[in-house]
């Protein structure tokens, strides 16, 4: 939910990764999941799908 919501805020996989202590490679593997969970193809649509439109 945390790698979601900073996605939907705008953040890169980099960023992401960085706030986090993640690799960049792990932050990509949990937003693929995400999408594929929430019937949705990039980050654009994350925000909608998390009530953040």
């Amino acid at each position: 939910m945390e790698i979601a919501s900073l996605a939907a805020g705008g953040l890169s996989d980099r960023a992401i990764s960085d706030r986090l202590a993640l690799s960049v490679r792990t932050v990509e593997s949990h937003l693929a999941r995400i999408y594929r969970k929430l019937g949705v193809h990039s980050r654009r649509d994350l925000p909608a799908v998390l009530g953040r439109s």
